[in-house]
C-alpha cells in the first residue's frame, strides 16, 4: 500500500509540473504576445501619402493616418528621386495640420518658385510617426509671392480707422514691404502705403508669417450695390495681388478671408486676425429653456470657445428652431477657453421642444454651432448642457451658468 500511495503522490506532483509548464506556455505565448503586439501597434502612428493633386499651381497632398492617434504635419518636401536629397521645403497652407486618427485629410502647399519636374512628395511629422510615400510624380507648381489673406472691411461699431487687411507670405524668408501700397478697387484709390502712413506693427513679414495692415482714413465700400476690393501694389507700382469685388454689409466681426491661406477660396468667416485662417469652432455649452419663475428676459444659453485666443461674436445672431433669432450686443467676446452667456431679450425658446443655433445673420453664412432638439418642461433651475465642455452629449442637471460643466 505504502508502494502504491508513492506512486500516485509521484504522478499528482508530474501532472502539476506538466499543468504549470503548460500554463506558463500559454502566458509566454499568449498573453505576453498579445501585450507585445498592443505595444507594437501604439508605439508610433503612420502616416501614408495616398496622392497628390495639382490645382491652379499648387500642391495637394492626400494623407492618411493609418492609426487611431492624431498627428501633425507641419512640412512637405519635394525630393529628388535620384539622390534622394531634399530639392524644396514646403509649409503646408494652416500649418501644423492636424489629422485626426484614421482620417484622410488634404494639405495643400504653395511654393516661392516655379518648379518643373518630376519628383518624390514627402511630408514632415512630429518624432516618431513613421510616413509611407508614393512614387514620384511630375511637378508643374506655380510662384506665389505676398497675397492678401484676409480683409474686414465693416469691423463692429466704428470703421473709420478699424479697417485693416493682413497679408500672408508663404515663401521661407521674410520680406521687407516698406513702400509697397494698399488701394481699393472702387473708385481705384490709395488708402495708405506701408512704412509710411500705413498702420501696422512692423514693415517686415515673416516667414511662413502674417502682417496686419491699417489705419487709413477712407473707407471701403461695403455695401452690395457698390461692391469694393483691395489692391496690393509693390514699391514700382506692379500688382502683387488682388481680392475679388465684394460686399460686407453686416457689421459683425466676420472677415473675407482665403481658407486655407494664400489659396482658398474667398468666404465669410468669424476673424481670424494675425494668424491663419479656419473657421474658428464655438460651442452652445449650455440651454436654459425654462429658468424658475416667469421665462420673459430670463432665457439665456453660455458658449464656450476652445480656443488659445478670444473670440468677438459681435452681432451674431441666435435663432430658434422656428427661423426666430435675436442679435447679440456689440463688445461681446467669449474668452480663450472661457465662456459667454448671453441673456435672451423678451423669449424665444419653445419649453416643450425647441433648439438653439449660433449662425451668421448672412444668407448662407456659417453655422458656429446648433444644439440637438431639446424639451425643458421643469420651472427650475435645471438646464441642458454637455456634459463635458464642448463634447457631444447632452445632460439635464443643475446649472453651470457661466463655468464649466465639468
Amino acid at each position: 500500500m505504502k508502494g502504491l500511495s508513492n506512486l500516485v503522490t509521484l504522478i499528482l506532483i508530474i501532472g502539476v509540473v506538466v499543468a504549470s509548464s503548460i500554463i506558463f506556455y500559454l502566458w509566454e505565448t499568449g498573453f505576453q504576445s498579445k501585450i507585445s503586439r498592443q505595444a507594437t501597434a501604439s508605439k508610433g502612428t503612420i502616416l501614408k501619402i495616398e496622392g497628390i493633386s495639382l490645382e491652379n499651381g499648387t500642391l495637394h497632398v492626400f494623407v492618411r493616418n493609418l492609426g487611431e492617434a492624431k498627428a501633425i504635419v507641419d512640412r512637405v518636401y519635394l525630393v529628388d528621386p535620384v539622390d534622394g536629397e531634399v530639392v524644396l521645403e514646403l509649409v503646408p497652407a494652416g500649418s501644423p495640420v492636424v489629422i485626426g486618427g484614421e482620417e484622410l485629410r488634404e494639405i495643400i502647399a504653395i511654393s516661392p518658385m516655379p518648379v518643373s519636374g518630376k519628383y518624390v512628395v514627402k511630408i514632415g511629422s512630429q518624432e516618431g510617426v513613421e510616413v509611407i510615400t508614393g512614387t514620384s510624380y511630375y511637378l508643374e507648381l506655380k510662384a506665389f509671392g505676398i497675397r492678401i489673406n484676409e480683409v474686414e472691411a465693416n469691423p463692429p461699431g466704428s470703421d473709420r480707422g478699424y479697417e485693416w487687411i493682413e497679408l500672408y507670405n508663404p515663401t521661407p524668408n521674410p520680406i521687407d514691404l516698406a513702400g509697397y501700397e494698399i488701394w481699393d478697387k472702387n473708385p481705384g484709390r490709395k488708402l495708405c502705403t506701408i512704412g509710411v502712413n500705413c498702420v501696422s506693427p512692423s514693415t517686415v513679414i515673416p516667414p511662413n508669417g502674417y502682417l496686419v495692415v491699417g489705419g487709413w482714413s477712407g473707407f471701403l465700400n461695403n455695401r452690395c450695390n457698390s461692391k469694393d476690393g483691395v489692391v496690393l501694389k509693390n514699391s514700382a507700382g506692379e500688382i502683387v495681388d488682388e481680392t475679388p469685388l465684394f460686399c460686407d454689409e453686416w457689421n459683425t466681426a466676420e472677415s473675407y478671408q482665403r481658407i486655407p491661406d494664400g489659396v482658398g477660396e474667398w468666404s465669410f468667416s468669424l476673424s481670424t486676425e494675425g494668424f491663419s485662417n479656419r473657421i474658428i469652432k464655438l460651442y452652445i455649452n449650455e440651454y436654459e429653456a425654462n429658468p424658475p419663475g416667469n421665462d420673459l428676459n430670463s432665457e439665456w444659453v453660455e458658449i464656450y470657445n476652445p480656443n488659445d485666443f478670444p473670440v468677438d461674436i459681435s452681432y451674431l445672431r441666435l435663432y430658434d428652431a422656428n427661423d426666430h433669432y435675436r442679435r447679440i450686443d456689440f463688445n461681446s467676446i467669449v474668452p480663450p477657453h472661457g465662456f459667454f452667456v448671453f441673456e435672451i431679450p423678451g423669449r424665444i425658446l419653445t419649453n416643450s421642444g425647441d433648439k438653439a443655433i449660433l449662425k451668421s445673420p448672412r444668407a448662407n453664412g456659417p453655422v458656429y454651432d446648433e444644439t440637438p432638439f431639446l424639451v425643458d418642461r421643469e420651472n427650475d433651475n435645471n438646464t441642458w448642457q454637455r456634459s463635458i465642455d464642448g463634447g457631444s452629449e447632452w445632460v439635464f442637471k443643475a446649472a453651470t451658468k457661466g463655468s464649466s460643466n465639468g
